[in-house]
């Protein structure tokens, strides 16, 4: 009776074979674990109106984890980089540095971008806005009825606005994966 086994023992071993992760999946859990921590304390950081730093955040890992955790938090950083909005960028470029010191003059390339970018954008607003009132006033509105004229969303702008963007996205994009590369 010994060597037979019931239907319970059988299903029993198979699950328990089943519920045992390889190396290579276990890798893989952790370092998901590790890209959820990262998301975490990014958000964190955004989020934070007071100055944090990041390498303070991190204070609490050590070894591997905070190894895989860096490197999560590295990508989802420079991933923040954007022309959408200049603050966030700039936080995240301070929080690249503090962790990759070496990175410094990409990310100066970067921010260089950002202010080219951010300039022309108000070159741009205000002659579309000019261009706005001058058209005004040759219909003969003037003086107060147009004290504030909202041309953000105006065509016009939108398209100036992208055709400026779009050589500047490309070097952008370059930069980025030069800092995921670790090409500093």
């Amino acid at each position: 009776m010994g060597d037979i086994k019931s239907a319970w023992e059988i299903a029993q071993e198979r699950a328990n074979r089943l519920g045992r992760l390889s190396a290579e999946e276990q890798k893989q859990q952790k370092e998901q674990e590790c890209r959820q921590i990262a998301a975490g304390i990014a958000q964190n950081y955004f989020d934070s109106s007071e100055t944090q730093d990041i390498a303070t955040m991190l204070d609490k890992y050590s070894g591997e984890e905070k190894t895989l955790i860096e490197s999560a938090l590295f990508g989802l950083l420079t991933e923040a980089i954007t022309f959408d909005s200049q603050s966030r960028a700039e936080k995240a470029v301070r929080a690249i540095v503090t962790l990759e010191p070496k990175a410094q003059p990409i990310v100066g390339r970067m921010i260089d971008l950002l202010t080219e970018y951010h300039q022309a954008g108000e070159r741009i607003r205000t002659g579309v806005e000019s261009g706005a009132k001058e058209v005004l006033h040759r219909l003969r509105i003037s003086g107060s009825a147009i004290g504030g004229i909202n041309i953000e969303g105006s065509p016009q702008q939108q398209q100036d606005l992208q055709r400026f963007r779009a050589p500047l996205e490309q070097q952008l994009d370059a930069l980025k994966r030069d800092l995921h590369e670790g090409k500093f």
